[in-house]
């Protein structure tokens, strides 16, 4: 449940994966189910908590920093965001 809910986007939409973008394995993400906050932690270990209803402007920098670009948070309830479609 919940895989792949979120994804950040670039400004083309596009997904950053570590497919594309190496360094996406560098930041890594706990999910604490009893409150439903996400705790991030960066390469350079800084580390920050968000909460889905809050605003992601922060997180959302600090991932296009860690990525090298803008990166944009979205949300699909209804499928996720897996890698097949099929």
């Amino acid at each position: 449940a919940l895989d792949r809910r979120w994804a950040f986007v670039d400004d083309a939409g596009k997904f950053w994966n570590a497919k594309r973008t190496a360094t996406v394995q560098a930041i890594r993400c706990r999910y604490d189910p009893a409150d439903g906050s996400f705790r991030f932690t960066f390469a350079d270990r800084t580390t920050l908590e968000w909460s889905p209803g809050n605003d992601p402007g922060e997180l959302e920098a600090m991932v296009g920093r860690s990525l090298g670009g803008t990166a944009r948070l979205v949300e699909n309830r209804e499928v996720g965001f897996p890698d097949d479609l099929d």
